[in-house]
């Protein structure tokens, strides 16, 4: 019984990081993409606004696999 308690903790434990990793994702990916909008609005570069894109899809792609896991 102490055995299956432990898995459960450690269980418990991955999925707390995971939700911890997803969080930071998701803060990381406002940051960049609001900082990049922003410097759009000033320099109005299509450019940095098609960055603030890709990278606004690669950190959705990262919180998806987190999530997938």
């Amino acid at each position: 019984m102490e055995a299956k308690l432990k898995h459960l903790e450690f269980i418990q434990a991955a999925i707390g990081r995971m939700a911890t990793n997803s969080s930071l994702f998701k803060g990381w990916a406002v940051t960049i993409a609001a900082g990049l909008a922003a410097f759009v609005t000033v320099n109005t570069k299509a450019v940095v606004l098609v960055i603030a894109l890709i990278s606004t899809l690669m950190f959705w792609g990262l919180d998806g696999y987190y999530l997938w896991l």
